[in-house]
């Protein structure tokens, strides 16, 4: 499940959706255009992991309406699906492609941050490319430890970014919180949401790109240790 496709998120700044493609027909939202410098993000829906996902430059890729509405024609992963356009937004250039991975969860309390990582050290356009996951402490806004723990492929990674600032995370988890609270309002069974989000090029911004139902994500962070598990599994009841 999407948060952001499902309930109205005022609080966070998301990519500008330009428009879509849908039962063959594609569709430019009113106020919207494509013009020479906006390139796009073409976003699959019911899909996972970037598959079917294109990242066109204006002019390079598609020239007009009507060349882009060729092309999605011509896309075979796109054949009875609803493809999203949106604005590309590109990272922090001294950061490179990555992006910040905040799981925020329920407690009698209110929402609160349960982990936050950074994947980086991407060999692609997206950070589904990356070599490098790493945690990141909210307080100092700074990498401090490998993910290792994550998976066997990240199990013998390095170190690099080890000590690395990313300023402007703190206000990214109060957002991402103060979204949890306005979500789960509206759906009451919502206890868990892993955001997605990217340092943008202006400097201390922070863009969404979806919340995500994060049921496959929590199992990971339970494990962190035995004291942490026990005191999940006893509060949630699982």
């Amino acid at each position: 499940v999407c948060v952001c496709m499902c309930v109205c998120v005022p609080t966070v700044r998301m990519p500008k959706e330009i428009g879509c493609f849908k039962d063959g027909k594609l569709s430019i939202h009113k106020g919207c255009s494509l013009e020479e410098g906006t390139d796009i993000v073409c976003k699959v829906t019911d899909s996972y992991l970037g598959i079917g996902d294109r990242f066109l430059v204006f002019k390079e890729d598609f020239e007009s309406e009507e060349s882009l509405h060729k092309l999605a024609l011509d896309e075979e992963q796109w054949k009875g699906k609803t493809v999203l356009l949106l604005e590309w937004m590109r990272p922090d250039p001294t950061l490179g492609v990555h992006s910040l991975d905040i799981v925020t969860i329920s407690t009698e309390k209110g929402p609160r941050v349960l982990s936050v990582l950074y994947w980086g050290e991407c060999t692609g356009s997206s950070s589904h490319s990356a070599r490098g996951g790493y945690c990141v402490d909210v307080e100092s806004e700074s990498i401090v430890a490998p993910a290792r723990f994550y998976s066997p492929f990240f199990a013998q990674q390095g170190s690099m970014l080890v000590g690395t600032k990313l300023v402007g995370v703190k206000a990214a988890v109060q957002q991402a919180l103060k979204a949890h609270q306005e979500a789960a309002n509206e759906q009451k069974w919502l206890r868990m949401i892993g955001w997605d989000a990217m340092f943008t090029k202006k400097k201390g911004e922070v863009v969404f790109f979806e919340g995500n139902f994060a049921a496959s994500r929590i199992h990971r962070r339970i494990t962190f240790g035995m004291g942490h598990a026990r005191a999940f599994l006893n509060f949630y009841g699982f």
